[in-house]
């Protein structure tokens, strides 16, 4: 399990690392701080939440997506830091394309028992 997470980490680390390489995903990068919804979930709500760039906040999440269709657990916060990618002010249109495959992915993640199922309460219509 433990192996399996890490390739699945450095894939998606790559992947996102190769997009980033042929367009620009987000503008701006550390003009503002974000907050990384999981830090919550983790136990650490005694310590002061880090603040993070947009580029953080995005390869975070991007990988907690990809994780997620291995192991559910990792969906904890991920529809919370999709709704602050798309609020953004750092997103480009190309991410906002890459934020409506996020979404997709996540709702693959649609067990036959839907248990897995993640959902928010905002729309998730076509992209800006």
């Amino acid at each position: 399990r433990t192996l399996a997470t890490a390739l699945l980490r450095g894939f998606r680390r790559a992947k996102l690392r190769a997009l980033c390489e042929v367009t620009d995903l987000y503008a701006s990068d550390g003009s503002w701080d974000h907050r990384l919804p999981w830090q919550e979930e983790r136990g650490e709500r005694g310590k002061q939440e880090e603040a993070v760039p947009f580029s953080r906040l995005l390869s975070e999440t991007y990988e907690r997506v990809g994780l997620a269709l291995f192991d559910p657990e990792f969906l904890a916060g991920v529809p919370q830091a999709l709704d602050l990618i798309e609020e953004a002010a750092e997103t480009t249109v190309d991410g906002k394309q890459l934020l409506a495959v996020m979404r997709k992915e996540i709702n693959g993640t649609d067990g036959t028992s839907g248990k897995n199922g993640c959902k928010t309460g905002t729309e998730w219509t076509a992209v800006r």
